[in-house]
């Protein structure tokens, strides 16, 4: 085994500099390049909501609305069609057969992915019963199979601006269905 004969050389130093100064050399140039030329970029925003780590006005005023309505159906849980007992209050009404509900069940468990999510894909599936006592026997269906409520599962998965506009258009389209009591 050799033993070296010289002690460390001081270019880890160097060598950090070498790295960094390209990266502040950016930093620097977007910083005076926005700072002369803001009236152009200001349709851009901040940096944060360029790179999607902040949301924009219209997306913090898309997930406020849509936090209210999900506010407005926790108040009355008998009243909330995403209750899986909502529909067990009425001796008739409407409901879908349980291959229907199996599928939708499915396309809406199917919409959350590791890396994309499509709630246009939830949307869809919801929008396809008519009936609040029919998306509460989803609900149901939902729960049994995969062990979550539905509810809370858009609650949980829609999370992005985007998503959650999309999860207060679902519950606005639920809000406006017929009861389904016959």
């Amino acid at each position: 085994m050799e033993i070296p004969t010289q002690a460390p050389s001081k270019n880890n130093a160097a060598e950090f500099i070498r790295i960094l100064m390209p990266i502040l050399i950016i930093v620097l140039l977007v910083i005076i390049v926005k700072s002369f030329f803001g009236n152009i970029f200001s349709g851009l925003g901040s940096i944060g909501e360029s790179l999607g780590l902040k949301n924009t006005k219209e997306e913090a005023a898309a997930i406020e609305k849509t936090n209210k309505k999900l506010a407005q159906l926790n108040t009355n849980p008998t009243q909330n069609p995403f209750n899986s007992g909502y529909y067990k209050q009425f001796n008739n009404c409407h409901l879908v057969t349980s291959t229907v509900v199996d599928k939708l069940a499915e396309t809406i468990n199917n919409a959350i992915g590791y890396i994309y999510d499509n709630p246009e894909n939830i949307e869809g599936a919801i929008k396809q019963l008519s009936y609040k006592t029919q998306i509460s026997f989803l609900s149901d269906f939902f729960y049994k199979k995969y062990k979550i409520d539905m509810y809370e599962f858009l609650q949980i998965h829609l999370d992005t601006a985007e998503q959650k506009r999309i999860l207060g258009d679902i519950i606005t389209y639920v809000n406006a269905l017929p009861t389904g009591k016959i």
